[in-house]
């Protein structure tokens, strides 16, 4: 059309809008006539949007995405209820983006994208119910003129005769006509792609607004092929269809206008992954105004603009899980459903731990648009720690280019199913029924181990005053250090777990307590050799831990590590009260150790089954407080021994003249062969017992049994072991240490393989509860105190002590390094933990051997001395 032609057309306009109804929807920024009949330039567009900034400052901010060729501004009006930062329930509002005039000279595009905006912007001020309720719970970003250039010349190009709709990166081809020298080329269209990253990234609609033909055009245009979410666009326009316009096309674009690369709808979803639109207006192009009102000859298109901006909440899959079903070790069943209109192709289910990390990752499942969907997933490497949850992971779209959403899934949606639960044998109600009565169970045990202790003390035949209150007070010491020690033990690895470690970190950090409670009881033993002043020792070591353990729960990963491990050295100093005992009984060494030992598992029984607990429900701040409560009563005892006894608590062993430095061959010399042989069997024991035993908790819990019902094994272990040690010692002087020492350790290492190779969550359960441990324990500490003189008797104890945590350190050091090199396989937990435990059964066959060899060299000298006496004895 040329200039002569726009002319006469123009007159013709204005005679037209002179007799038009002055109506509409605006009234703030120009006159009716004008602003329902004349479409925008680019003065008049910033004339408006501007008074819209001014007029309306609660809902609309104004915004510039950029600048085209020649320094016009691409405006985008932001629209929102901006005193709300989310919506009421607090969740995120969606997002919509919408542009306008790609083509300079399709100017009911632009109205149509302006239309929109003022609709919104005029219904909120009129407190329209439609209105108000979308800008509460949306943001509208609309760039209304986005080729101000072209639309100034009424060109349909920009300055550079560039289709600024054939200029994205999606496809884009220099065949295309007018496509530009490159994808993004221009200036314009570069700057709508980086206002969709910068603030746009989660939006759930996207509408372009063109003329040409009429339509609402669905992706792809380079393609006939449908698009990944089909389902979703038929949806939208099966409901146009019945409530707005039957005659209105929806369909892809490429068959409904023609085929096209490189348009922003294109890269909206395969790019930023959008549902997304181009909506053709009209066939009209080169007129500057409409003589018919713009709200009456787009209604129908504005009415469709409002249905998409109404539901945008739908445009995505929203997956809601109804219920889920928790197996540890096992597997999870999930109802999910989807109250979107959009399927997902790849969701999972994940468990992450407190800090946000991600420990466990499902399968992937589909569930489609408005659908209820039943997944059974596979959660044999799955294991639950205190403060985490679950939730889901998916893309809002099919469209690999669609958001990624993790939502959490309410913990009142979750049921956790036990090993208990799943023979029917226990019930969480008769777990805590366990938990509860096994408490005053030990008391009654810990009455009779005090009255055994008083007879003993009895029994002797020599009478020392004050000896069996010393004896008491050590009893109570011991019994107090050895909740400190046994809550440190299998609470403070859990804890690291729950900082985040690794799990073999968290074996590591296992390995790295109990070697430092050997190298302390070593460390202690031979200061009290050198200088007595036990009680100072433990009455200061005890003041120490009162100090850490108030700073623990302020601690992050790796300091916590550093000062645990340096507290669990110095709870090596309960080996000096072992010392004691042999000393206040040198004529009954063996029960009185079996007795310390009893006691000392005994109080240990019932802090690990309240810490558990406390632990689970209350975090590690209960665990501080009972642990202090615990030192405060050892140290209360502490004071008390020697009251009557002194010289005895005070005495120094070694004289000035017998210092041991820093050779290691003195640290283990003593002046009777044995104790070095002891000591390596003690070793060979002890280094599987660190890699399997020291580790069983854990695997119980992977294979089905919940860390409350873990507490409840553990203290049934502890309790069945404090009725067998009190009479451990007995069983040393009748039978001889050496003796009980081969045939626990056969029964000890015998059922532990059996264990490594693989049993039934019952059968593994009972292995962990037979106490046959504290057969190991009393022998080796009493043939350390048969055959070391009183000099040496503080380091042999601790030595004693040493060499069985070093083993377990060794053991926890060999199962790091197994579980680290099985953590990058396909195995699952339980697999790991079952070829771990696999590795230590030749260290089970081998310290059964050592142990055979030494009580046989023992028998022997035995018969050799009683051979050399019966020759010396005159006949």
């Amino acid at each position: 059309m040329g200039i002569p032609q726009r002319q006469v057309v123009c007159l013709l306009l204005l005679l037209c809008i002179a007799s038009a109804p002055m109506t509409g929807l605006a009234t703030a920024q120009q006159p009716d006539i004008v602003q329902e009949h004349w479409y925008h330039s680019y003065l008049t567009l910033t004339a408006d949007v501007q008074s819209w900034e001014d007029d309306y400052p609660d809902i609309v901010n104004l915004v510039s995405a950029g600048t085209t060729l020649h320094g016009r501004q691409q405006w985008v009006v932001q629209i929102s209820d901006w005193s709300m930062d989310s919506k009421a329930d607090g969740t995120a509002k969606e997002k919509v983006y919408i542009d306008g005039g790609h083509h300079g000279n399709e100017h009911l595009g632009t109205e149509l994208a302006f239309l929109t905006a003022e609709f919104y912007i005029e219904g909120w001020a009129a407190g329209d119910d439609e209105a108000v309720a979308v800008l509460q719970n949306t943001e509208l970003h609309i760039m209304i003129l986005l080729n101000a250039d072209g639309n100034d010349l009424d060109s349909r190009w920009n300055m550079n005769q560039v289709d600024l709709n054939r200029n994205y990166d999606h496809h884009w081809t220099e065949e295309e006509t007018a496509s530009g020298d490159g994808p993004f080329s221009e200036p314009e269209t570069r700057n709508n792609a980086d206002y969709m990253a910068a603030n746009m990234v989660d939006a759930d609609l996207y509408v372009t607004m063109h003329t040409g033909t009429w339509i609402l055009a669905y992706p792809w245009g380079f393609t006939g092929d449908m698009p990944s979410d089909y389902e979703l666009y038929e949806h939208i326009r099966d409901t146009i269809h019945e409530t707005i316009d039957a005659d209105l096309p929806v369909r892809n674009a490429n068959a409904g206008i023609y085929p096209t690369h490189g348009t922003s709808r294109d890269y909206g979803y395969g790019i930023m992954g959008y549902p997304t639109f181009t909506f053709e207006t009209d066939d009209e192009q080169f007129l500057l105004g409409t003589t018919q009102a713009l709200s009456d000859r787009l209604s129908t298109e504005l009415e469709v603009m409002r249905y998409l901006i109404d539901n945008v909440w739908y445009w995505r899959a929203r997956l809601n899980v109804t219920s889920l079903e928790v197996t540890a070790g096992d597997k999870i069943q999930l109802n999910v459903e989807n109250f979107g209109h959009a399927s997902t192709a790849n969701a999972s289910l994940q468990y992450v731990n407190p800090t946000g990390e991600i420990l466990w990752n499902s399968s992937n499942f589909s569930v489609n648009a408005t659908n209820t969907t039943k997944v059974t997933l596979d959660a044999t490497n799955l294991s639950l720690v205190y403060g985490g949850w679950f939730q889901l992971h998916y893309q809002k779209r099919v469209i690999d280019s669609a958001q990624w959403v993790s939502e959490d899934i309410p913990e009142s949606n979750l049921t956790y199913v036990t090993a208990s639960d799943i023979t029917g044998a226990l019930s969480p109600t008769t777990v805590l029924v366990l938990q509860l009565s096994t408490v005053p169970l030990i008391g009654a045990i810990l009455t009779w181990i005090v009255r055994k202790a008083r007879r003993l003390d009895r029994d002797q035949e020599d009478e020392v005053e004050g000896r069996w209150p010393t004896f008491a007070w050590t009893l109570g010491a011991a019994g107090s250090f050895g909740g400190v020690i046994t809550g440190a033990w299998y609470l403070f690895s859990y804890h690291t777990r729950i900082l985040g470690g690794a799990e073999s970190l968290v074996v590591l950090h296992v390995g790295m307590i109990v070697v430092g409670m050997g190298i302390g009881a070593t460390i202690y033993g031979t200061i009290a050799d050198r200088f007595g002043k036990r009680k100072e020792m433990l009455i200061g070591t005890a003041l120490v831990n009162i100090v850490l353990y108030l700073i623990h729960p302020f601690l992050g990963l790796i300091p916590f590590l550093i000062i645990s491990t340096i507290q669990g050295m110095s709870l090596g100093v309960v080996r000096l009260l072992f010392s004691m005992v042999t000393e206040i009984y040198p004529n009954a060494k063996s029960e009185s150790i079996g007795l310390m030992h009893a006691v000392t598992w005994a109080i240990a029984s019932i802090t690990v089954l309240l810490m558990g607990k406390l632990y689970g429900d209350y975090g590690f701040w209960a665990v501080s407080g009972l642990s202090i409560i615990c030192i405060v009563v050892a140290i209360l005892c502490v004071l008390n021994i020697g009251s009557s006894l002194q010289a005895f608590v005070e005495s120094k062993t070694v004289g000035e003249g017998e210092k041991l430095g820093l050779n290691p061959a003195k640290w283990i010399s003593f002046k009777s062969a044995w104790p070095p042989v002891i000591l390596l069997v003690v070793l060979s024991i002890a280094i599987p017992r660190g890699a399997v035993v020291l580790n069983s908790p854990r695997y119980l819990e992977y294979i089905g049994f919940d860390i409350a019902f873990t507490s409840v094994l553990i203290s049934w272990a502890q309790l069945a072991s404090v009725v067998l040690v009190a009479y451990a010692g007995y069983f040393c002087t009748r039978y001889g240490a050496d003796s009980v020492l081969l045939w626990a350790a056969m029964a000890y290492c015998g059922l532990w393989t059996a264990f490594s190779l693989g049993l039934p969550y019952w059968l593994a359960a009972l292995v962990y509860v037979l106490p046959v441990y504290g057969f190991l324990v009393v022998s080796s500490d009493a043939l350390m105190s048969q055959h070391s003189t009183l000099a040496e008797r503080n380091r042999a104890i601790g030595l004693a002590s040493a060499t069985t945590l070093l083993g377990q350190g060794l053991g926890t050091a060999l199962m790091f390094s197994s579980l680290s090199f099985l953590e990058s396989t396909d195995y699952s937990q339980v697999e790991q933990f079952h070829w771990a435990f696999r590795l230590n059964i030749p260290l089970f066959i081998l310290s059964v051997f050592l142990a055979w060899r030494l009580v046989n060299k023992m028998s022997r000298q035995s018969k050799a001395a009683i051979l050399v006496e019966a020759k010396a004895t005159p006949t």
